[in-house]
């Protein structure tokens, strides 16, 4: 059943969120070094945990704030660890609904959209390269009434994170994902396969933005 916070702890959220994002500069350098740069987080109200403002973001402290931002308010959050060593990297608050990220993007005018594994990446290409994205929080983040938001798309892009080689068993979760979110929407769903071990920012990091937009287009395009 689909959940949705109250209006009191949405407005609870966006302050916290608020809060967070004034200490945005301590997260900068580990965002830059991902290829994001500082409009962008200030963008998508990115911060750091500082005095938690809830008892349930108490073991948050330092981490990334991410918040998920919509028309309505911020309706949850996930968080990061700066240092990549600590596992795992992202958390979230115990029984958080799932939710799409960046949905703002839902906003935008244009006939095409990018689905992204993970908040960052969706951040990614949708600041940096310019194409409308939203966030699928995981592998086990898609949920069947999302495809209702894709509706009235020409064309949606799934970028799928290409695992090949990082799992023993031979997985590669994220093209399963990939594929789940396309048989979901049959009529417009394309499935973008990045090289082996690259995720979404990896890609444009290592690439460039034009060679993601080759890789959509086949050409490259003006944002959107």
């Amino acid at each position: 059943m689909l959940v949705v916070p109250s209006l009191s702890y949405r407005n609870s959220l966006t302050q916290w969120a608020g809060e967070y994002a004034k200490n945005a500069t301590l997260a900068i350098p580990f965002l830059e070094e991902r290829g994001i740069p500082e409009s962008a987080a200030v963008e998508h109200q990115l911060g750091v945990v500082s005095g938690p403002h809830h008892p349930s973001h108490a073991n948050f402290q330092g981490m990334l704030a991410i918040p998920y931002r919509t028309p309505n308010g911020v309706v949850g959050f996930k968080f990061r660890h700066l240092n990549d060593d600590k596992r795992p990297k992202y958390l979230a608050p115990t029984g958080q609904q799932n939710h799409l990220f960046n949905v703002m993007d839902f906003q935008k005018q244009s006939p095409f959209i990018a689905i992204a594994e993970g908040e960052l990446a969706a951040l990614t290409v949708s600041s940096v390269a310019g194409i409308p994205c939203v966030g699928v929080p995981g592998v086990k983040g898609w949920q069947p009434h999302h495809k209702l938001c894709f509706d009235g798309y020409d064309q949606v892009f799934v970028i799928a994170d290409n695992d090949a080689g990082k799992h023993e068993d031979g997985r590669n979760p994220g093209k399963e994902l990939a594929e789940r979110i396309a048989e979901a929407l049959p009529n417009t769903a394309v499935v973008i396969e990045l090289p082996p071990g690259m995720d979404a920012d990896e890609f444009i990091l290592q690439r460039g933005v034009q060679s993601l937009h080759s890789l959509l287009f086949g050409t490259t395009v003006s944002s959107a």
